[in-house]
């Protein structure tokens, strides 16, 4: 468990603390410590405080680092395609077909069902990825690192099936790849814990540990 604490000191600079235990941070008592231990709290003015799961996002990176590998390897192996038939300067369409796209056709005549899963590898190209990545890299890592990996896991991959589906079903004669759809799932899922939370009492754990009570 990782608790991270910044404030600003007299002269201006940044100070930060980080809990490894929540007995160890103050004004949390240790029967606290068995409280859910997912949440975490931004205080107002400038200090912020976040009750994590784990110090690293394991699975952000390792999905970035494939999803990177597998552009550089199509761009190398079936070469870039001119920006008027590929604008996200990657690979032509047939072979992002071949490696794994999302074909309606395939998946419902061939029955590749694999290919609900294997989308979320691939990307237009290198403009694609970059703008992918941002947010799976700053934002779905936190997410990752506040929720613990298996509970990240799960909302990325379902997510990203999910889209593909769906998909699937609004746009079945056109291919698809990326891991937009993973991302807009944890978004939704934070906007839920958001939701959920704001009906909790103002006793929480977060409250507890903002106020130092």
């Amino acid at each position: 468990m990782d608790l991270t604490k910044e404030n600003e000191s007299d002269d201006g600079s940044t100070i930060a603390t980080e809990y490894t235990d929540m007995e160890s941070c103050p004004g949390i008592s240790p029967n606290q410590n068995e409280l859910n231990k997912s949440q975490s709290v931004k205080l107002g003015g400038e200090d912020e405080a976040y009750l994590l799961k784990q110090k690293y996002a394991y699975g952000s990176i390792t999905f970035s680092a494939i999803q990177t590998f597998t552009v550089i390897l199509l761009a190398a192996g079936c070469h870039v395609a001119p920006l008027e038939i590929n604008p996200m300067l990657g690979p032509y369409p047939d072979a992002l077909d071949r490696y794994g796209a999302k074909n309606a056709v395939m998946i419902v005549d061939q029955g590749q069902r694999w290919r609900f899963f294997t989308p979320i590898f691939l990307h237009a190209g290198f403009f694609h990825l970059l703008c992918n990545l941002t947010v799976q890299l700053e934002v779905g890592s936190f997410f990752e690192r506040e929720w613990g990996t298996p509970t990240w896991f799960l909302i990325y991959t379902t997510g990203s099936m999910g889209a593909t589906l769906l998909s699937a079903c609004v746009h079945p004669n056109t291919i698809s790849v990326g891991s937009s759809g993973a991302a807009v799932a944890l978004l939704g899922a934070k906007c839920s814990e958001v939701l959920c939370k704001a009906r909790e009492e103002i006793f929480s754990v977060q409250d507890k540990l903002g106020h130092g009570t």
